[in-house]
């Protein structure tokens, strides 16, 4: 048992890499097919083969595969790739090639898990369901098998499981399948290596310089974990705030702008306290007034100054760690406009909530606010009332309209009458 686990063990990856490539060669091929068969020159009709009939195009294809490699060859693709073939000889016998009854054997395999599948897709289709009127005998059976599914399917996946366990321990039998009917991998050729094991064939660049980023990128994110020394912190705020110092000089020489005062962020001491100092700052608007940076979601800091939320909260996160004093203090965040004070936290501003409550309370309890709804409710009042008399004035119009229709039709008939009677007078005076 050691001298098979230890002793020289066969090359497992080898043939689970040639099954793998089997299996993407087959995908490949089975999509082509597809696209070739979902062209929008063809005709309808072919189209729907490629949709209804992909199963049976998967099979073909496997048939075809079958026919060029295992039968002819004794091996398949993946596996010619890996310098092995199949065998159902003798261990010991490493030039033994697959028989014609092994080649059968692999044959009934490719056709037996295709019918089982066309089975079990039929069983719980719905078709069977039709049979319980038709066929009720037949149904019967159908229900008995459909009941004995899960069980053996579970069965065959705890086998397959067990086969694996033994192909991980001996190196034989990849499949349950194989190891019912001896069906081995021997090498191909002796003097030649396989495809994985050959440097030449195979470049390994791609999958080295993939690892070397990957743990490149680990150990950045483990740096960057680690909670650095408080003086380390302190000197990279210091160089950061050199570097960001002399840009602002640069840049200031060049718009030709006068740096008499260091403390420019304390310009905006005269704006209303309704005024966000942050939205004021960042307009570029030159006829900007007060009016139009007011404060929305406001938010006060621990200096006592009310900003937006939006803009508290943006301009905290990216100065975050900056200290224009140089001081120890390392939870400073962010220098305020108003008073250039050292802002650490903020939060919701909520001293006027109270005042503006009562002040809606009393609105909503006072005589206006009564008046007011009793006045939309009149209104509403006499819409509905208008609503409900236009049918009646409608009917009446409607009444008076074929009242004047009739007096029309009356008054044509007795003009009628009367001339007919005047001719007949005039007749009888002739």
């Amino acid at each position: 048992m050691t001298s098979i686990l230890y002793g020289n063990p066969k090359n497992r990856v080898l043939q689970l890499d040639g099954y793998l490539l089997d299996e993407q060669i087959v995908s490949i091929l089975q999509e082509q097919v597809t696209d070739a068969f979902s062209d929008s020159s063809l005709s309808l009709k072919i189209q729907r083969i490629g949709s209804r009939h992909s199963k049976d195009i998967l099979f073909a294809l496997k048939l075809l595969l079958f026919k060029l490699f295992v039968w002819d060859k004794s091996t398949t693709y993946g596996l010619l790739l890996q310098n092995l073939k199949l065998s159902n000889g003798k261990q010991n016998n490493l030039n033994s090639n697959l028989n014609k009854l092994g080649k059968l054997l692999i044959l009934i395999n490719l056709i037996s898990s295709y019918t089982l599948q066309k089975i079990s897709s039929y069983l719980y289709s719905d078709e069977i369901g039709r049979l319980e009127t038709t066929n009720p005998k037949i149904y019967a059976v159908l229900k008995k098998i459909i009941n004995y599914l899960p069980f053996l399917e579970n069965l065959s996946s705890f086998s397959q499981i067990i086969n694996k366990i033994a192909f991980y321990l001996f190196g034989d039998y990849t499949s349950l399948y194989n190891r019912f009917f001896g069906i081995r991998h021997h090498v191909l050729n002796q003097v030649g290596t396989s495809f994985a094991s050959n440097p030449q064939a195979i470049s390994y660049e791609f999958q080295d310089r993939q690892l070397i980023w990957n743990s490149f990128t680990e150990f950045i994110n483990n740096i960057s974990d680690i909670k650095m020394p408080r003086f380390v912190t302190r000197s990279w705020k210091r160089a950061m705030k050199k570097v960001i110092q002399r840009r602002q000089k640069i840049n200031d020489t060049i718009d030709n702008k006068e740096d008499d005062n260091d403390n420019d962020d304390t310009l905006f001491r005269f704006l209303p306290e309704r005024c966000c100092a942050i939205c004021y700052s960042s307009d570029i608007n030159i006829n900007k007034t007060t009016d139009d940076n007011l404060i929305t979601n406001p938010y006060i800091t621990n200096c006592g100054h009310i900003y937006c939320y939006f803009c508290i909260m943006n301009v905290m996160g990216s100065n975050n760690g900056f200290d224009d004093n140089d001081d120890d203090d390392d939870e400073l965040i962010w220098n305020c406009l108003r008073c250039n004070g050292k802002v650490q936290w903020c939060k919701i501003y909520t001293d006027g909530m109270k005042d503006i409550e009562v002040h809606t309370k009393q609105y909503f309890e006072s005589d206006k606010y009564l008046e007011l709804i009793n006045s939309e409710l009149d209104e509403d009042e006499i819409s509905s009332s208008e609503g409900e008399e236009d049918p009646e004035s409608d009917i009446s119009s409607q009444s008076n309209n074929s009242d004047s229709d009739s007096d029309s039709d009356s008054g044509s008939d007795s003009g009628s009458d009367s001339d007919s009677a005047y001719e007949y007078d005039e007749d009888g005076n002739q």
